[in-house]
């Protein structure tokens, strides 16, 4: 086997684990959101809670997604949608169970 092939191979490689590591992060990811979903919609009483990803939020409570946006404080981004309001409370550098409040509040 010469250097190139080598080299080829191991790039490869390497992409393949890389791949397979994010695949496995992304697959642990939902099943903890499944499971949080499952235990949430069990509940007789809706409220919006930190571990919901925001496009969950904006579908099953039928909110304005700028309004929101605008309480966790956050700019409009491509993909926003699947971070979970704690992680956009820890970006925007704010107390989270006050902007969970808030958007609790929207509901009423």
């Amino acid at each position: 086997m010469n250097k190139k092939n080598a080299v080829f191979y191991g790039i490869v490689l390497l992409a393949l684990i890389i791949i397979l590591t994010t695949s496995i992060i992304h697959i642990h990811d939902q099943k903890k959101h499944l499971q949080e979903y499952k235990t949430w919609k069990a509940q007789d009483i809706k409220f919006i809670e930190g571990w919901m990803p925001l496009g969950f939020v904006l579908k099953e409570f039928e909110l304005d997604k700028t309004q929101v946006l605008d309480i966790l404080e956050v700019k409009n981004s491509f993909g926003i949608e699947r971070y979970s309001i704690n992680e956009l409370c820890d970006k925007s550098n704010v107390d989270c169970t006050e902007k969970i409040s808030e958007l609790n509040n929207l509901l009423r």
